[in-house]
């Protein structure tokens, strides 16, 4: 994920799932985010541009519509950045139980959902960290096989976030990835 994109991803999950829309400034949130002040900097102008924030004059500023970062974050998102490999589905549960891998896509929604509401969960996501050697998994096209940025990984978390999960989902094709994409909205946004 582009250093940009971690910038937005961190501002739309505290904004969505943390309800914390106010930032004492952009240091801070270029150290929750983890990348360089400059470019943090440089993140947030198409932000204000497009209003999803609003300077608070002298005390930083705050998020006015999370929606619009993620809609934003998504847009932007390109899995073949991040891509290292695919495989079968019994390819990924040979890897978890190797190392450490951080699940996306629809079986994040699942968790984010708390339900499956579209129930084919289609081609799967998964996350591992840089040094992880796919080239010995099955051939397999079930299971995408993503590198983690360091930002992410520090979380410690079994799923991705709320942003990265949308996110990634809108970048993903089928069906299924545009149903559970508006499950997501429909619970975070609460539309009709």
């Amino acid at each position: 994920m582009k250093n940009l994109e971690i910038v937005w991803r961190t501002l739309a999950d505290a904004a969505v799932t943390d309800d914390k829309r106010r930032r004492s400034g952009i240091r801070e949130l270029a150290e929750a985010s983890g990348v360089p002040l400059s470019t943090t900097h440089q993140s947030l102008r198409r932000l204000y541009t497009i209003g999803a924030l609003r300077p608070n004059y002298g005390q930083g500023f705050s998020v006015i519509n999370p929606e619009k970062i993620l809609i934003l974050l998504a847009a932007a998102r390109d899995l073949g950045d991040d891509l290292i490999g695919s495989t079968t589905r019994s390819g990924a549960e040979d890897l978890a139980a190797k190392v450490r891998v951080v699940v996306g896509g629809t079986d994040a929604a699942v968790a984010i959902l708390g339900r499956n509401t579209v129930a084919d969960l289609g081609q799967r996501i998964v996350y591992v960290a840089d040094s992880v050697d796919v080239t010995l998994l099955p051939a397999g096209d079930e299971v995408l096989v993503l590198r983690q940025d360091a930002t992410a990984a520090a979380t410690g978390s079994r799923h991705t976030s709320v942003a990265q999960t949308y996110a990634d989902l809108f970048a993903q094709p089928g069906w299924q990835a545009a149903e559970f994409l508006e499950a997501l909205r429909h619970q975070l946004f609460q539309t009709e």
